[in-house]
């Protein structure tokens, strides 16, 4: 089973090139992300609504699996 949460429909466009701000690791670089978005200030607003629906994505899928986690855990054994 695979289970994804989606913040933003796929005509979003999204407010900084994320490819130059994670870092080897997987995170997201401070400074790169500081550097991209002083090169174009006016999208702070939509890049702030991104972190809002990215959150909220969040907790929904959070809230699923917590959910999802308790139906397994008092279903029947031959039922799973």
């Amino acid at each position: 089973m695979a289970v994804r949460a989606i913040s933003d429909s796929a005509e979003t466009e999204v407010p900084i090139d994320f490819n130059k701000v994670i870092d080897r690791h997987g995170e997201i670089s401070r400074t790169a992300t500081l550097r991209e978005i002083t090169k174009m200030p006016s999208r702070v607003p939509q890049l702030i609504r991104f972190g809002l629906e990215s959150s909220r994505a969040r907790r929904a899928l959070a809230h699923f699996l917590d959910r999802y986690v308790k139906t397994l855990s008092v279903a029947p054994a031959e039922a799973r």
